[in-house]
C-alpha cells in the first residue's frame, strides 16, 4: 500500500522508502518501507496505532549506533525516537529517550554532577543506552537509573518500571528482549562532585577512547560482548584477525572488537566477518561470542 492510498486514513508525516544507512553509525543497510520521527508520546502513540491498523511491523530507532541493517532494508515502519528534553531536579535528571548521550554528559559535567561522565564518547541516545545498558567495563548506565517510562504496545498504554524491574545486566535489560516496550523517558540519579575531578575524569576517558578505538571510519562500536573475565577484542587479536577484510568491511587494526566500514561496505560483508570471528573463537578458545549489536530485521 502506498502512502498516497493511505492518506485518507492515516500516515501523517510518514515517509516512504527511506535509506536507513543515513540513520546508522555503520552507514550500511537498505530502505525502510515507511519512516517517521516522533517528538512526543502522543506522536508515538499515533504512529503505533496507525501501523497496527494495517498490520505493519514496527522497529524503534534511536541514534542508530548499535545497529546493523540488512542490505534488503526493513519492510515495515521505522519510528525514530526524537523525544528530546533534559529536566534537572537537584541530583535527579528527567531525560527524553531521544536525547543524545554526549549532550547529557556535557550538561552534567557543567553542573558538577558526577556518575555519568563514564558514558562520554558513547554514541547514541538515552533510550538506546538504557535498552543495551551501555557503559564501560567498570560502569554502566543501569546503575544510575531510578525509573524508566515506556509505552506498552500490547496494552497500548504508558507505564513505568523502577530499576529492579528493568532487569539490568551486562549490556542487557528487559527492553532489549521485549520489543513491545518502547522507552520514552528515564529518571537518572547523580551526585555532586568536585567539578575539576569530574572534568578530569571525562578528559582522561576521552583520551583513552581516542587512543584505543577507531574514529576514522564508520562503525557500530564493539561488535561482541566480553566473555566473563576476558576481552573479546583481545581474543580476536590473539586469533590474528586484526585487519582481516571482506569487501569493504574490515576488522579494525586499532581495536579488534570493532568492524569498520571502509566505504561502501555491505551488511552481508559485515555479517560474513562476524560469523568468521565467531567460528574461529569457538574453535580456538571454546568460547561462544555474543553480539552487542542489534540486527534489523531481527
Amino acid at each position: 500500500m502506498t502512502l498516497k492510498k493511505m492518506d485518507k486514513y492515516f500516515g501523517k508525516n510518514w515517509q516512504e522508502n527511506v535509506s536507513l544507512k543515513d540513520y546508522t553509525t555503520f552507514k550500511v543497510g537498505g530502505l525502510a518501507r515507511y519512516f517517521i520521527k516522533v517528538k512526543s508520546e502522543d506522536e508515538l502513540l499515533e504512529a503505533i496505532e496507525n501501523a497496527q491498523a494495517i498490520d505493519c511491523p514496527v522497529f524503534i530507532l534511536g541514534g542508530g549506533s548499535n545497529l546493523l541493517v540488512s542490505d534488503k532494508g526493513f519492510s515495515g515502519l521505522v519510528i525514530q525516537m526524537d523525544i528530546e528534553f533534559i529536566k534537572w531536579e537537584d541530583q535527579k535528571i528527567h531525560v527524553g529517550a531521544g536525547t543524545a548521550l554526549n549532550k547529557l554528559v556535557i550538561e552534567s559535567v557543567k553542573r558538577g554532577l558526577s556518575g555519568f561522565e563514564w558514558e562520554a564518547v558513547i554514541p547514541g541516545t538515552i533510550g538506546g543506552a538504557i535498552c543495551g545498558n551501555a557503559g564501560t567495563p567498570e560502569h554502566n548506565i543501569g546503575h544510575l537509573v531510578e525509573e524508566v517510562r515506556f509505552f506498552d504496545c500490547d496494552k497500548m498504554d504508558f507505564k513505568s518500571y523502577v530499576n529492579d524491574e528493568c532487569n539490568f545486566e551486562y549490556r542487557d535489560s528487559i527492553f532489549r528482549h521485549q520489543g513491545d516496550k518502547v522507552i520514552t523517558s528515564v529518571v537518572l540519579s547523580q551526585h555532586h562532585g568536585d567539578a575539576e575531578i569530574v572534568l578530569n575524569n571525562l578528559r582522561d576517558l576521552i583520551r583513552k577512547k581516542v587512543a584505543t578505538q577507531p574514529r576514522s571510519y564508520p562503525s557500530a562500536g564493539c561488535i561482541f560482548k566480553n566473555p566473563e573475565g576476558q576481552s573479546a577484542g583481545a581474543l580476536i587479536d590473539q586469533a590474528g584477525f586484526k585487519g582481516r577484510r571482506i569487501g569493504n568491511a574490515q576488522i579494525s587494526e586499532k581495536h579488534a572488537n570493532f568492524i569498520v566500514n571502509l566505504g561502501g561496505a555491505k551488511s552481508e560483508e559485515i555479517i560474513a566477518l562476524i560469523e568468521l570471528i565467531k567460528s574461529c573463537i569457538h574453535r580456538e578458545f571454546g568460547l561462544n561470542l555474543t553480539e552487542e549489536i542489534i540486527y534489523l530485521p531481527r
